[in-house]
């Protein structure tokens, strides 16, 4: 599962680390058949990681449903098992444990409480070995997806560690989360040796993800009008990813020197948690100055709500380059992601 509208990008990282061709016919999802031990892990881009084990087409004009499910199921408990091998916090040898997620994602002849009971009941009756079913704090977990053209049963292998990272030991209200921000960063294509600057940086997360992304860099700008979001992202940065410097600014106003900076990716304050009484002026501002400091051929990667002010504030700039648009889901509102090139 990846961030809803970067499924390109989640995809692109596959390719990248796994050599493996990826796909996306869901919105939020992209399949990949791995080849030889790979570790799904390593994607930044994917927010949680499954292995399916049963995939059943639906006919057309039909629609596979329980009765199709609970055969599946039985034929499938060693699978179900041996997938679970692969999660990092299954703990089967001490907690039997194993919850069930239903979803449906288009219009069933049946409802989905219908579907939950029959998972729920035999899920754990084909685990056997005194399997029993819990609504959180399993030691696997399982989930079934009554999807348009299929009827698919996924095991989780990835740790609630994946999804909000190890190094986010403090956060903020409105914080990006790591999946999207590792798409931010893969979209604006970083190279070795770049200077990378993020002027809004909240707890540092988007900063945190280029530290993450495998290549090395000259140096790591980040900075924050907010003392207390300053404080957080030095704190989940720790004592590592040097050179680095974490700062107190006013991103109208960035004590950066002239074309000093190859890359800014950044998260635009808007919304309800990050509300700003006049965001046109606060935009113009802050993407001249991202104009100054960036050097020619630099990029520009900005997550906002709204595309119109931003694109506007680039034109304004007068050395701004539209170079791709995106649109994004986060957390229930929709949101644009705008690629720029320094003239």
């Amino acid at each position: 599962m990846v961030p809803r509208g970067l499924e390109g990008l989640a995809c692109d990282e596959v390719r990248d680390r796994l050599s493996v061709h990826a796909v996306s016919d869901v919105p939020g999802e992209i399949r990949f058949w791995p080849q030889g031990d790979v570790d799904p892990l390593i994607l930044r881009c994917a927010e949680l990681c499954f292995l399916r084990v049963i995939d059943l087409p639906s006919l057309p004009g039909g629609r596979v449903g329980p009765r199709e499910l609970v055969p599946a199921i039985h034929r499938a408990g060693k699978d179900i098992l041996a997938a679970a091998g692969a999660a990092k916090d299954a703990g089967l040898g001490r907690l039997r444990t194993v919850r069930v997620v239903t979803r449906m994602e288009s219009t069933y002849p049946y409802p989905r409480q219908h579907l939950r009971d029959k998972a729920e009941r035999e899920i754990p009756r084909a685990l056997g070995r005194k399997f029993r079913l819990v609504q959180e704090n399993a030691g696997l977990e399982v989930w079934v997806t009554a999807g348009m053209r299929s009827l698919s049963v996924d095991v989780r292998v990835s740790p609630e560690e994946h999804r909000h990272r190890e190094y986010k030991i403090q956060h903020i209200e409105g914080s990006l989360r790591a999946a999207p921000a590792a798409c931010l960063v893969r979209y604006a294509k970083p190279d070795p040796g770049e200077v990378f600057c993020d002027p809004f940086c909240g707890a540092g997360t988007i900063a945190l993800e280029r530290a993450h992304y495998g290549l090395p860099y000259e140096g790591l700008m980040i900075g924050d009008l907010d003392p207390a979001a300053v404080d957080t992202a030095l704190a989940n940065f720790g004592p590592r990813h040097q050179p680095r410097l974490i700062s107190v600014w006013n991103a109208a106003r960035l004590p950066l020197a002239d074309e000093s900076i190859d890359v800014v990716v950044t998260n635009l304050p808007f919304g309800v948690k990050a509300p700003v009484a006049d965001p046109r002026t606060l935009y113009h501002a802050a993407l001249s100055e991202m104009a100054r400091v960036l050097r020619p051929g630099g990029r520009a990667v900005l997550l906002a709500e709204d595309q119109d002010l931003v694109s506007e504030a680039a034109r304004a700039s007068g050395r701004l380059h539209q170079g791709g648009r995106a649109r994004v889901e986060l957390q229930g509102r929709w949101a644009s992601v705008e690629r720029f090139f320094r003239y």
